[in-house]
């Protein structure tokens, strides 16, 4: 791990997609030029970056791991188009911006930033799990706005001061319908009547880590996600 910030650089780039050209390579008998535009995943994590670059040439990117950096804005990430998972964890983000190229993407985490605020997210219309845990979300009005993600089936937003509000579950099962997980919490699509009042049931339920078990080893991640497939 580098103990000093850093930029991007060529060399950096060319370490984190060694395997994967060698991968490729083996697969095409040696005989291929691999270019950046053929790497589909990319590990960038504990680098001690202060800014994302660089990236341009990345077209067939579908991962990108950012996790515990030195990052304070969210750009250089308008040419990944084909970006489905996207990991910007223990950075030093103060807001969501810089999003509006990635149409594919699926799974966002931002956990441990500083982050005040939902906004500049209407592009991503196919969002489904959306971690942000541990940042300085305090209205619900934030978990309106993801109304518009018509998709997200999970939310993960434990230690935000919002979750301490009693309301703050109700809220998010009533006007998120597609939400099948809540902050470790499946939620059971049985309805159960009393006293003419219909509550959710919550479950805790343990499931498939989204994210590499490498990177909770490296920061004692407090923030897990989980993938719940349909029954």
């Amino acid at each position: 791990m580098n103990s000093q910030p850093t930029l991007m650089n060529t060399r950096m780039l060319m370490d984190a997609t060694r395997d994967e050209v060698l991968n490729i390579n083996k697969l095409c008998g040696g005989k291929q030029t691999v270019d950046m535009s053929d790497i589909s995943q990319l590990h960038l994590n504990l680098k001690n970056i202060l800014k994302i670059d660089l990236l341009h040439d990345f077209t067939s990117l579908v991962k990108l791991d950012l996790f515990h950096n030195l990052i304070e804005k969210i750009e250089g990430l308008d040419s990944l188009h084909n970006l489905t998972w996207l990991n910007l964890s223990y950075n030093k983000i103060t807001k969501i911006e810089g999003l509006d190229g990635l149409k594919k993407l699926e799974v966002l985490n931002l956990s441990n930033n500083s982050i005040s605020r939902f906004e500049n997210m209407d592009a991503l219309q196919n969002l489904s799990h959306f971690l942000v845990a541990n940042n300085l979300i305090k209205d619900l009005d934030n978990v309106l706005y993801l109304t518009r993600m018509k998709k997200l089936y999970e939310l993960y937003m434990v230690g935000n001061p919002v979750t301490d509000g009693e309301e703050y579950t109700l809220f998010s099962v009533a006007f998120l319908p597609k939400l099948r997980y809540l902050d470790d919490t499946l939620i059971n699509i049985e309805i159960v009547s009393t006293n003419d009042c219909s509550t959710f049931l919550l479950t805790p339920y343990p499931s498939l880590h989204v994210f590499d078990p490498l990177e909770e080893m490296f920061s004692l991640l407090l923030t897990p996600s989980y993938i719940i497939k349909e029954q």
